[in-house]
């Protein structure tokens, strides 16, 4: 990886397009177009230093979602460009990025040094680039293009054109690493030439998302869609004050999710959505997201995260349908999964269905196979759907103690063959675990009096779900999934199998401990 110089790191200068004309009368005229912040913005002092209570000065912003284990995130992050005057870093060097040069939009003023509040500063950095006579009659494709992608955001981001120009780069860099993990992981997906390719009026609002999803935070504070507001006219990227949650998911009324919130009354059935909750999402990972839109239950175009009930775990997915939709489908997987773990694939696919190619498929999500494996999650699941306790091994020594207490209140000596069947393909009980003799009886009945054709109760939650960004309603597939792969990455979500640009998500456990071990049984 890229290592800057630890000397001080001065950022680079200023940003201006010049352009020159032809009059009538062939003489020629220069002009200086800004690029600059306006003047508004420059309201704050970035110069001072700023003191601690001890008198020392400030250190550098220190991201806290940086390990020495995931440090190729930085190869993802918006950063200022580099300066022609600055040591530069040697690109055969294996040490790791100091850091210095990330951009920090979602970083308040007032907790950047002196340094990095200066680098903040309008026309700061140096284009590579100017554009000439923009008023000749003959048409130019660089001009083109030069209006597609700079001159709607440089007024409304306030922000220089370098910094722009630099961070289109890397976007166009992520983007391809976006592709090549997409590759990796998708069986088939080697000759997807065509995937992830951003069109041109889509990749400047993409680099709005880009150059706000940063180190530690996902804040949009320039959002304008969707009934959105930006929270300062002269703001732009950079925050300049504390940190704001404008929006919040609000219930439609209509579906499965808000009828579940009326009945979730008790901690033993949890509301799978929380609704109207002003505040930043918290991954497992220590990474944050405020909503940057006004959001429902049936918002679409979204990308949403779910957390597990034991909050060790957590879900970033994406989907041009709405979160209920999406959450209705996991919640189909998942019981069938936990189903299949109580009584084993093999009397599963006898009593309910026989697994199809797409089901199969399904079966290796990481995040349906850490619920059928999640304690809590099952726990959901058995507080609703009573019959399945006898299913539920219980430790060795409570076996043996209720075993003494037991006494058969009907003799069953003999059963058919086919409940014997049964029987003989339930799963295994996990080492220093086993049956009571009370569990097997009712087992035999489970199967010999049909109750495994009753209805199973799905209204319960494996999972807390929240909308973390809203996307605009007519965006592409190819510019959900980017914003989807960055904010996998980020978060370093342990339950996607999909989305992880640098991490193999195979090196992680999918659950901690014996599955039937901490259930609370009746």
């Amino acid at each position: 990886m890229r290592r800057i110089s630890n000397s001080t790191y001065q950022k680079p200068t200023t940003a201006v397009v010049e352009v020159s004309s032809d009059d009538d009368d062939h003489t020629t005229r220069s002009t200086r177009i800004s690029t600059a912040t306006p003047t508004k913005a420059s309201q704050f002092d970035f110069t001072l230093e700023f003191n601690s209570p001890s008198g020392l000065a400030q250190r550098p912003y220190l991201p806290y979602t940086i390990n020495a284990f995931n440090r190729a995130r930085l190869d993802i992050l918006p950063k200022y460009p580099p300066q022609d005057n600055l040591n530069r870093w040697d690109d055969d060097d294996d040490d790791d990025d100091d850091g210095t040069e990330l951009l920090l939009a979602n970083v308040p003023n007032d907790q950047l040094n002196a340094s990095e509040r200066a680098s903040r500063r309008p026309a700061k950095c140096k284009p590579v680039f100017s554009i000439h006579n923009t008023k000749n009659k003959v048409k130019s494709l660089m001009f083109r293009k030069y209006q597609t992608y700079f001159q709607s955001l440089i007024p409304r981001l306030h922000v220089d054109c370098a910094i722009l120009d630099y961070n289109y780069i890397r976007l166009e860099d992520t983007i391809h690493l976006c592709h090549e993990s997409y590759k990796r992981t998708v069986p088939g997906a080697q000759d997807s030439s065509k995937n992830f390719i951003v069109d041109d009026q889509e990749l400047p609002q993409l680099l709005e998302f880009y150059l706000q999803i940063d180190v530690d935070l996902f804040y949009m504070k320039t959002c304008s869609f969707r009934q959105a507001q930006p929270r300062s006219a002269t703001e732009g990227i950079f925050c300049s004050a504390a940190h704001q949650c404008s929006y919040a998911m609000a219930p439609c009324g209509r579906c499965n999710l808000c009828i579940l919130m009326k009945s979730s009354t008790t901690r033993y059935q949890p509301c799978p959505i929380q609704f109207n909750l002003y505040q930043k999402h918290r991954f497992v990972n220590g990474y944050e997201s405020i909503l940057n839109c006004p959001a429902r239950c049936d918002t679409k175009n979204i990308i949403y995260a779910l957390t597990c009930l034991c909050r060790q775990y957590d879900f970033v997915g994406e989907t041009s349908d709405s979160l209920w939709t999406r959450l209705s489908s996991h919640q189909m997987f998942i019981d069938r999964l936990i189903v299949e773990q109580l009584v084993g694939t093999k009397n599963y696919q006898d009593l309910y269905e026989s697994k199809t190619k797409q089901i199969e498929e399904k079966n290796r999500s990481r995040l349906y196979q850490h619920a059928m494996r999640c304690s809590q999650a099952i726990q959901a699941f058995l507080n609703v759907n009573k019959d399945y306790w006898a299913f539920v091994p219980v430790p060795n020594a409570q076996a043996t103690a209720l075993d003494a207490k037991y006494h058969a209140k009907t003799s069953t000596s003999t059963i058919d063959t086919q409940t014997e069947n049964f029987l003989f393909n339930l799963p295994k009980p996990p080492v220093g675990y086993k049956f009571t003799r009370n569990q097997i009886e009712e087992q035999k009945r489970f199967f010999s009096d049909g109750l495994y054709t009753k209805k199973r109760n799905s209204n319960y939650a494996t999972c807390i779900g929240t909308i973390i960004a809203v996307l605009p309603p007519d965006i592409s597939k190819t510019f959900r999934q980017i914003i989807h792969f960055l904010f996998v990455s980020h978060t370093e979500a342990k339950l996607n199998t999909l989305g992880h640009i640098f991490l193999v998500p195979s090196n992680y456990p999918l659950h901690h401990g014996v599955w039937c071990a901490n259930l609370l049984h009746p």
